[in-house]
């Protein structure tokens, strides 16, 4: 089950971006807020480090949790990853991913940045 489809199911509102470029256009124009971005760490273009640093210059309040199906040392390979981003490797259930989405989202002041209180479910990219 696509991970979109997941977050769908347990009630989120899903923002769905084909890329790094497309999602920062996108939270450039929502004009709620966004609770959560979802992001693979490899990506076409921009990969999902970047993609983070830019979406925290755009919403600073914007948790997130990272996704990869990379061994460690092949992301490490790329730079290191902050141990204040979450990490979920794949493959994971949609009970794995619903259980990461909440942990973080209930977090205080971890993501790398504080994010706002996220008790109710809330828009997601």
């Amino acid at each position: 089950m696509a991970a979109n489809a997941v977050h769908k199911r347990l009630g989120y509102i899903v923002l769905e971006a084909k890329n790094g470029k497309e999602g920062l256009a996108i939270a450039e124009r929502y004009a709620s807020p966004i609770h959560l971005a979802l992001s693979d760490i490899v990506m076409p273009g921009m990969d999902g480090r970047e993609f983070i640093e830019k979406l925290y210059d755009l919403r600073p309040t914007t948790r997130v949790l990272l996704m990869s199906g990379y061994a460690g040392d092949a992301i490490a390979r790329r730079g290191p990853l902050s141990p204040d981003i979450p990490l979920l490797n794949k493959p994971f259930s949609a009970r794995s991913l619903g259980q990461k989405v909440r942990e973080v989202l209930d977090a205080k002041g971890t993501s790398g940045r504080s994010g706002p209180d996220a008790s109710e479910k809330g828009s997601h990219m």
